[in-house]
């Protein structure tokens, strides 16, 4: 925990003034860019991101593509949720959908689209 909290106060984000800090006096897409930046500088095997793109500008959105990206090429496994098909297609090799709580049988954008092709 004294490592969390040194973090925090190195960043000035454990701050009690938050408007100070240099984190808070930047527009939301900086910000944004920022916890997409810390999550893909970590060690983790895993970058896992809930709904990186959602409600972002062009900018933002192609950042956060391009780290998942280089994070995929660098061995690491990218788990994230959306609502997008087209981030899906651009960034996934293969999706898994969540339904009451389990996971179902993972699949590629190939055999998605296969089975659903016809059913509208």
């Amino acid at each position: 925990m004294e490592t969390v909290e040194k973090m925090l106060s190195l960043a000035a984000l454990g701050d009690e003034n938050q408007q100070e800090s240099i984190f808070w006096r930047c527009g939301r897409m900086e910000r944004r860019r920022a916890c997409v930046t810390a999550a893909a500088l970590t060690r983790s095997p895993m970058l896992l991101l809930e709904a990186p793109s959602d409600m972002v500008d062009l900018k933002t959105r192609l950042y956060t593509w391009n780290v998942m990206r280089e994070a995929q090429r660098a061995g690491r496994t990218v788990i994230f949720t959306t609502n997008s098909t087209e981030e899906c297609e651009v960034i996934c090799d293969r999706i898994g959908f969540v339904s009451k709580g389990k996971l179902l049988p993972i699949r590629t954008i190939a055999e998605l689209k296969q089975k659903f092709r016809n059913t509208h």
